[in-house]
């Protein structure tokens, strides 16, 4: 089975077979503990969630439930400030997509 032709139906033994392999790596799984995301040090006098102005970062810097502190810094888009934006959105580093062009280029050198 090649990846973008329909050379197998989905559920038959030939595809359940080309589709293991794409999806197990070699050796098989092996599950690890995720890091921690980095910390994003960002200046700020932060005060209670619930009190700060529609126009102040709303990015959560302490606290839990009704005792959470935000960043209160000027946002620059989007209700939060540059620092925390920043922190929050980040472009992909890639797709599911690439992921299985790059298992069908790895297939066919095989």
């Amino acid at each position: 089975m090649a990846l973008g032709r329909a050379t197998a139906k989905a559920g038959s033994e030939e595809w359940q077979r080309a589709t293991a392999r794409l999806m197990r790596p070699p050796g098989g799984l092996k599950l690890v503990e995720a890091p921690l995301p980095p910390q994003t040090p960002v200046l700020c006098e932060p005060r209670p969630w619930l009190s700060r102005s529609e126009n102040e970062c709303a990015y959560p810097v302490a606290g839990e439930g009704d005792d959470v502190l935000s960043c209160c810094n000027t946002p620059v888009r989007g209700g939060y400030c540059e620092g925390h934006r920043a922190a929050m959105f980040r472009k992909p580093r890639g797709t599911f997509a690439s992921v299985l062009k790059m298992q069908e280029s790895r297939m066919s050198l095989a």
